[in-house]
């Protein structure tokens, strides 16, 4: 779970890494980042005795730079200082150059490297987050991250990218590529419907994957259908999210989400998200949460959190 108490630890261990990034920035290098904290608790279950836990979850450093006409380089480097052994797969997160061939930002282009894989609904990085935890289909039905190459298309509404990668979440794996890739259809200013497949050589492991966010004034609707194959059983999944923003500095989500990979060796169970979410200003964000979990044949779980996010 995400942890609060360590949170000046942290922003002193960030302290040397910004002051080089202020000088190289003045060459071309954009750094970004944030500092993710949080209390966590159970209310039911074994694990109610634990109480509350504390401590720092994630500390991100990103770099970016565009040195060429549509060419970018980026390195996202992630710690976590609860999370146990930190090696260079969890240490870097993305690390990528891409190009356009037009020279700008729409056309074709190639992808090296490793990104945040292009599937699903949810975000991967809190800051982008609707609630403090990932759904099932998040956690258990899609990628998180994909190495390997990528070619893309953008033009106006329409986004599409192929790519031949390693195996889902492995930065290096000596095995035969794994096939996918998504195509997107912008709405406007309502939304997007997209479609995103991998296909792993060796198993036959197949994965299809529905998403769509459609914005009605303040609401905020989240849509996701999965579907994943392994020696011809069926898997299956689905999310449902809304978030209604009150203002430009509160809002709340309701998230519903199922998944049933039990005949695939997987996981099958429910969950129910409530979460209200706080801006105290643009680099300053925070959310409550409460989670109920319902995995098959056992008792209903009950969390809940509060995170606080400062970004830079």
């Amino acid at each position: 779970m995400k942890k609060v108490g360590f949170i000046g630890i942290a922003l002193m261990l960030c302290v040397p890494s910004l002051a080089g990034a202020e000088e190289a920035a003045s060459t071309g290098v954009t750094v970004s980042g944030f500092i993710d904290a949080s209390l966590s608790t159970s209310f039911t279950g074994t694990d109610i005795d634990k109480k509350i836990t504390y401590g720092v979850d994630q500390v991100e450093l990103d770099f970016s730079s565009s040195p060429a006409a549509g060419l970018t380089v980026r390195t996202d480097l992630n710690v976590f200082p609860a999370g146990g052994a930190i090696d260079a797969d969890n240490l870097i997160e993305q690390a990528y150059l891409e190009y356009y061939f037009g020279g700008g930002s729409d056309g074709f282009s190639l992808t090296v490297g490793k990104v945040n894989a292009p599937v699903g609904i949810e975000a991967l990085d809190p800051v982008d987050m609707y609630q403090y935890s990932s759904g099932l289909l998040f956690e258990h039905a899609t990628p998180s991250n994909l190495t390997g190459v990528f070619a893309g298309y953008t033009s106006g509404a329409i986004s599409a990218k192929l790519w031949m990668a390693n195996d889902w979440d492995k930065a290096g794996s000596p095995d035969l590529p794994n096939f996918g890739g998504r195509f997107e259809y912008g709405l406007e200013e309502l939304g997007h419907v997209a479609l995103s497949t991998t296909f792993e050589q060796g198993s036959d492991q197949l994965m299809v994957d529905v998403d769509s966010a459609l914005k009605f004034g303040d609401v905020t609707v989240f849509i996701e259908a999965n579907m994943g194959m392994l020696d011809s059983e069926i898997a299956i999944g689905a999310l449902g999210k809304v978030n209604y923003a009150f203002s430009d500095s509160y809002s709340a989500t309701a998230r519903f989400d199922y998944l049933d990979q039990s005949k695939t060796g997987g996981h099958k169970g429910m969950s129910g998200t409530g979460a209200f979410l706080f801006a105290v200003n643009d680099n300053f964000i925070g959310a409550v949460e409460v989670r109920a979990d319902k995995p098959d044949g056992e008792d209903v779980g009950v969390t809940g959190a509060v995170e606080l996010i400062a970004s830079f």
